[in-house]
């Protein structure tokens, strides 16, 4: 065996998404005297960030690992972290991938459009429409373009909120939708949230009127 097959073998864990296989075919590299690399350590915190629902005991596992890595002398990069930010975004974790966002800039990793977009649809998924606006933000003070999904992610924050003026910004600046979308889009969460209070005022009166029935019966 040499370093190639170790990593042909690590690829192919990443890829059906073994990562109990992968964590131990990581420490029987180690164990079999060959020098573990960044790109090792990288290849199976990706693996345990591979899943539709990636599970706490995945995240802790990705963990352990980036401690390790650092142990090792190793300083984690972009690559360490998108993995786990994604799995985050999907999840909807807005609250965890914050705290794994600081803990790239508290590093000194600079951040992706693509790293930012899973940190602005993480808020938008998790239903924190301030905190996902706020990240949109950032991410344009800092000068990184926001991608398709950022825009997307943002507009709906901005519809949510019921901000209409800021959601034609956005619209304007990067997402292709026409204004006239937009403020359909608006209309209908109007239309929905209106639909919900008559719903619930025809049950309440539906009730009240067995309970009238009712009193007369007796």
């Amino acid at each position: 065996l040499n370093e190639r097959h170790w990593t042909l073998a690590l690829k192919a864990c990443r890829r059906a998404g073994q990562w109990q296989r992968a964590l131990e075919l990581l420490d029987l590299k180690e164990a079999s005297g060959f020098a573990l690399e960044l790109l090792d350590f990288n290849l199976v915190i990706a693996t345990c960030a591979t899943a539709s629902i990636v599970s706490a005991e995945q995240f802790r596992a990705a963990s352990a690992l980036i401690a390790r890595l650092e142990a090792a002398g190793f300083a984690p990069d972009v690559e360490t972290f998108e993995p786990l930010l994604r799995a985050l975004n999907m999840a909807g974790r807005g609250e965890a991938a914050l705290e794994l966002f600081g803990e790239m800039r508290r590093a000194g990793i600079e951040h992706t459009p693509v790293t930012y977009s899973h940190l602005v649809c993480a808020q938008q998924i998790s239903g924190d429409p301030v905190a996902c606006l706020a990240a949109f933000d950032a991410m344009n003070m800092e000068g990184v373009e926001p991608d398709q999904a950022a825009y997307r992610a943002a507009l709906d924050a901005s519809i949510q909120s019921g901000d209409e003026e800021r959601a034609r910004e956005i619209a304007a600046a990067g997402v292709a939708l026409r204004a006239g979308d937009v403020a359909e889009r608006c209309r209908g969460r109007r239309l929905a949230a209106h639909a919900r209070v008559r719903r619930a005022r025809e049950g309440g009166e539906r009730r009240e009127r067995r309970a009238r029935a009712m009193t007369c019966q007796n």
